[in-house]
């Protein structure tokens, strides 16, 4: 009987052996997998932002919520591209990684007008009416103002309902920029007609922009070709008292105080 106690003894072991077999190869797994987490490699070490004009790269890491040496599985492309999506002045975004670096392309909007908003203080606005900052009347950039529209409250990153409004600013976002420069306000009336007042000292009755999709590009770029023409080659400095009729699509009416082109 102790005999067989004795050759039993052996095979009692095996499943004691088996045990610290898998809890050393648990252990091993868990020490590789920390060096791992702790690891350079997988640790951001460098940003690249391409795109960008008025925001910085530092101003672009920190929307994007990007530190260096931050783990890269806790940060996926696809969670930062929606962090920077939520700036206003970030139109679209691509991110990618790259080994331990990450590869940032941008899109800004770009303000084409200013809605003034109480006494002291404009709306910068992008082309689909986006509020993109508030700024006061020292810093307010060179943009042509929109007159008579009128908002009570206003939040950075909102969107301004305001057919007017839209109309004013699908005219000032077709315009080249060097022309857009040239233009000090853009009054909207009653009707949604528009005037524009030019910094040299013209009135441009622009009129009405179309409702249907369709027919209101064409129609602004048409008018706004055909008094550039004009614009472009006409001398700045008799352009005062100068009245411009484009009320009629195809059609451009100076007035005597005009100077030829």
């Amino acid at each position: 009987m102790s005999d067989r106690r004795l050759a039993e003894a052996p095979a009692q072991k095996k499943p004691q052996r088996r045990g610290r077999f898998w809890l050393a190869l648990i252990a091993m797994i868990a020490i590789c997998a920390f060096a791992v987490y702790r690891s350079a490699l997988f640790r951001l070490d460098a940003v690249q932002v391409t795109g960008a004009k008025r925001l910085s790269t530092p101003q672009v890491m920190e929307i994007a919520g990007l530190t260096r040496g931050m783990p890269r599985w806790e940060h996926p492309a696809a969670a930062i591209e929606a962090r920077l999506r939520q700036e206003p002045w970030i139109r679209s975004a691509h991110v990618q990684w790259q080994g331990n670096q990450v590869k940032i392309d941008i899109a800004e909007r770009v303000p084409v007008g200013l809605l003034r908003y109480g006494d002291l203080f404009y709306l910068a606005l992008d082309e689909s009416g986006l509020i993109l900052e508030q700024v006061d009347l020292k810093s307010a950039p060179g943009l042509p103002v929109i007159a008579d529209v009128t908002v009570t409250k206003a939040v950075r990153g909102q969107q301004l309902n305001h057919q007017g409004l839209s109309d004013a600013l699908t005219v000032l976002a077709t315009m080249a920029e060097p022309m857009r420069a040239q233009v000090s306000e853009v009054h909207v009336e009653a009707d949604r007609s528009l005037t524009l007042f030019m910094a040299a000292g013209a009135t441009v009755q622009f009129g009405l922009v179309p409702d249907l999709e369709r027919d209101r590009q064409s129609s602004v770029t048409q008018k706004i070709g055909l008094f550039g023409r004009y614009w472009n080659a006409a001398p700045r400095k008799q352009m005062t008292g100068c009245k411009i009729d484009l009320r009629v699509d195809g059609t451009m009416i100076s007035s005597s105080g005009c100077p030829k082109a």
